[in-house]
């Protein structure tokens, strides 16, 4: 009997493991995916003087929620002013932009803006 209930105990903990590292991983992954369509965006922007919506895999565009759009804020982070250049809302309502020289700036809901990093 006490086999069976840690048995039981043990594949509960490890349901629910499982399913924080997988939120994790997709909220990574959103993230990887978001900076990327900004890159994009933002060589669109510096060699057509526009932002473009892009398919990017088999002619889909996989990022159909969360489009490219000008935004041209001032944000302060650590005491340096970053001059945002294209921005991105995603599917969980969190903004990332991009600076003018290629900086990525993740805006949380919870926290205060933070930079990301280069890879």
């Amino acid at each position: 009997m006490k086999c069976a209930v840690v048995i039981c105990i043990t594949l509960i903990a490890g349901l629910f493991a499982f399913a924080y590292l997988s939120l994790r991983s997709d909220e990574h992954a959103q993230i990887v995916n978001s900076r990327h369509e900004l890159e994009i965006a933002l060589k669109d922007l510096q060699e057509t003087g526009g932002v473009h919506d892009h398919t990017t895999i088999l002619g889909t565009n996989i990022n159909v929620v969360s489009r490219p759009f000008l935004f041209t804020n001032v944000v302060l982070i650590d005491g340096t002013n970053y001059r945002c250049a294209v921005a991105l809302d995603d599917i969980w309502m969190r903004r990332m932009a991009a600076t003018t020289n290629g900086v990525f700036i993740f805006f949380g809901k919870k926290r205060s803006p933070q930079l990301i990093s280069s890879k």
